[in-house]
C-alpha cells in the first residue's frame, strides 16, 4: 500500500470519529411528578427515567422557580410553603457535555405557610414572625485556612441552633454541585461563631484552585430539601 493511500484512509477515519462525536446524542431528560400537591406536604420529583442515547454517565442539576439546588441525584423530594405555580426543572449532562432540561409545572393549594425554605433565611423574607429560629450563614474575610473552610454561623429566635453544614464546590457551565465536606454543627444564641470545616483529599481535589462553593446548613440531622435553613455562595482562592 503506498504512503499516499494510506495517508487518505487515515484522513477518512479521523473524518469518520469526529462526525461520530460531532453528532452526540443529548440526554434524554424526563420528570415524573405530580400536577398538583397541598403546601407543606413533601413532595416527590422523579427523574430516575432520565436515559442517555449512547449510554454516557449523567450529572444532575435541579431547579425551582429558577433557584439551583444543592442537589445531586435523579430524583428530589421537596416540601413547598407557598401556594401558587412553581416551575421544577431537571438537568442533565453527560460526559460529552452534551446536555438537556426538561421541566415541570405544578400547582400548589392550600394555606401560605412559613417563609420558603428552598430560600435563605438569611435574607429579608416577608412573613417571618419574630419567634421563628433563623440561621444565618457568612463568609469571613479568610475562608480557607490550613486545608479548612471557614464560615461564620449566627443562630436567631432559638437557644440553640442544630443541624447539618454540607459544603459543595458548583463546577462548570450549570453550576453542578460536587460534595467537598459535611458534618454536624451546633451554635449558641448570641455572637456569631467562626466553623472550620476541614477538607479531605477527595474535597481538595474537587475544589482545586478555588472557585464558587455554596454552604448550607440543614435543619436536624439529616441533608433534605425541604430542610434547608441558610445557604451561602461565595468564592474560594486555595491555599498556595
Amino acid at each position: 500500500m503506498s504512503r499516499t493511500v494510506r495517508a487518505a484512509l487515515a484522513a477518512l477515519a479521523i473524518a469518520i470519529v469526529s462526525a461520530g462525536a460531532a453528532h452526540a446524542a443529548a440526554p434524554v431528560v424526563v420528570i415524573d411528578a405530580p400536577a398538583t400537591a397541598q403546601t407543606g406536604d413533601p413532595v416527590p420529583f422523579d427523574g430516575d427515567g432520565t436515559t442517555d442515547p449512547d449510554g454516557q454517565s449523567m450529572t444532575y442539576v435541579w431547579t425551582i422557580d429558577g433557584q439551583v439546588l444543592d442537589v445531586e441525584n435523579p430524583w428530589l423530594s421537596v416540601s413547598f410553603a407557598h401556594p401558587g405555580t412553581h416551575v421544577v426543572t431537571l438537568t442533565a449532562t453527560d460526559a460529552t457535555g452534551a446536555s438537556a432540561t426538561a421541566s415541570h409545572t405544578i400547582v400548589l393549594t392550600g394555606v401560605d405557610r412559613l417563609p420558603s425554605t428552598l430560600k435563605p433565611l438569611g435574607s429579608v423574607v416577608a412573613g417571618v414572625t419574630a419567634t421563628t429560629p433563623e440561621v444565618v450563614v457568612t463568609a469571613p474575610r479568610i475562608k480557607l485556612y490550613k486545608k479548612r473552610l471557614r464560615l461564620v454561623l449566627s443562630c436567631r429566635r432559638a437557644t440553640r441552633c442544630g443541624g447539618m453544614l454540607r459544603i459543595v464546590a458548583l463546577k462548570g457551565r450549570h453550576q453542578t454541585p460536587y460534595l467537598l465536606t459535611q458534618r454536624y454543627v451546633s451554635v449558641k444564641s448570641g455572637r456569631p461563631r467562626v466553623v472550620h470545616v476541614k477538607l479531605g483529599p477527595k474535597g481538595r481535589r474537587r475544589l482545586g484552585g478555588g472557585g464558587s462553593v455554596r454552604a448550607t446548613m440543614y435543619r436536624g440531622g439529616k441533608v433534605r430539601t425541604a430542610a434547608i435553613w441558610g445557604v451561602m455562595d461565595y468564592r474560594v482562592r486555595a491555599e498556595r
